[in-house]
């Protein structure tokens, strides 16, 4: 337990578990704040840190084995946070990483979920669904103002044209009780 970061008083005994899930959140959320943002105009400085470590963050997150509850509470805050930054900065590759969040990685979190405490769970459920749910409203705006998908269009293994859009809708969400 120690490893992952509780905390225990001068008797030996443990935090619990929803003050330790504050203290992270708090941690996470102050982490991802660093990474997104930009030294002040004219300091003449480059941030050390960036949004190419917060893709790097994410990324190796998702590599790892979720714990209960603390992987779903980190991931929904460090993505309510920065979301919109790697969304900005790496659009289509921030939505296929999502992809592979929702499709390989959430149903592992759920599966490590122990019934009856779930909120965190429900938590980033939600804000992948609302996520997915803007982008494809960006995408049809897009689609409506101009057209055409510019930009958003994918090669098949054929080599012919498939409309990101049309993919992006395809794609479910692992548990039939998200609909959209």
């Amino acid at each position: 337990m120690w490893l992952l970061g509780y905390q225990y008083d001068s008797e030996g005994v443990i935090e619990k578990q929803d003050k330790y899930l504050k203290r992270m959140s708090g941690f996470t959320r102050l982490y991802a704040a660093i990474l997104v943002s930009s030294p002040p105009p004219g300091c003449g400085q480059i941030s050390p840190f960036g949004r190419e470590r917060a893709w790097q963050w994410l990324s190796r997150l998702l590599n790892l084995e979720p714990q209960p509850d603390i992987t779903a509470t980190m991931l929904f805050d460090f993505l309510e946070v920065c979301g919109f930054a790697l969304i900005e900065t790496y659009n289509k590759q921030f939505f296929k990483l999502l992809e592979v969040l929702i499709h390989g990685y959430f149903p592992k979190i759920e599966a490590v979920t122990p019934k009856g405490s779930g909120g965190p769970v429900m938590r980033l459920k939600s804000y992948l669904q609302q996520t997915r749910e803007q982008f494809i409203r960006f995408l049809q705006l897009v689609s409506t103002r101009l057209g055409l998908l510019v930009g958003f269009h994918t090669t098949d293994q054929q080599g012919g044209k498939r409309n990101f859009l049309q993919e992006f809708n395809r794609c479910s969400f692992p548990t039939s009780s998200w609909t959209l």
